[in-house]
């Protein structure tokens, strides 16, 4: 998605679960895939902008390590393997001018070809590190993986996890005064 406050807002929700998952040892990896860019350039553009999203998913890592009492100082690269270079995806509208009766961009079809192929790579590059996994196996982790993110009620009643943080730190304070 392209509101940059939306998307922090639903990272910072996988930054806990996966904040929890290390413990399990699974270090998933993040791809952001960015959809109606106009301009061919944008990866180079959007650098400044990459780097400020990962100081930010940092700054919410921390603070999720807090919540969850992580004894030692963590970052978004910890819990989630993400390069800004690598990792980010651009790709064109699917159609050039108004929808309908415009004609189908060529661009989007090769974008969409080049990040399947980049992913099938990476998969299959991956999986001699780690007992393999098929289908069934994946859908079994997933279901889990999403049980576990709809029984937990606190965290996710909070817009991000600074405010949660902060929520904590309050009453903290509350309870010693009180």
């Amino acid at each position: 998605m392209e509101n940059a406050t939306e998307m922090k807002d639903v990272l910072q929700i996988v930054v806990h679960a996966f904040l929890r998952m290390e413990e399990i040892g699974q270090q998933p990896n993040c791809q952001f895939v960015h959809q109606n860019v106009s301009d061919v350039s944008a990866h180079d553009q959007n650098m400044r902008d990459r780097k400020h999203l990962l100081e930010q998913l940092n700054e919410m890592t921390k603070a999720a390590a807090r919540m969850e009492k992580q004894s030692r100082e963590m970052a978004f690269s910890d819990i989630m393997e993400y390069d800004p270079e690598k990792h980010n995806w651009y790709m064109p509208g699917l159609r050039h001018g108004v929808p309908l009766m415009a004609p189908v961009n060529t661009g989007y079809s090769e974008s969409v070809c080049e990040l399947k192929k980049y992913l099938f790579e990476f998969i299959e590059n991956r999986s001699w590190k780690r007992a393999g996994k098929d289908i069934p196996d994946f859908i079994v982790w997933l279901k889990s993986l999403w049980k576990s993110v709809k029984h937990e009620n606190f965290i996710f009643s909070f817009r991000n996890s600074l405010v949660a943080e902060a929520y904590h730190q309050l009453s903290v304070k509350y309870a010693e005064w009180e």
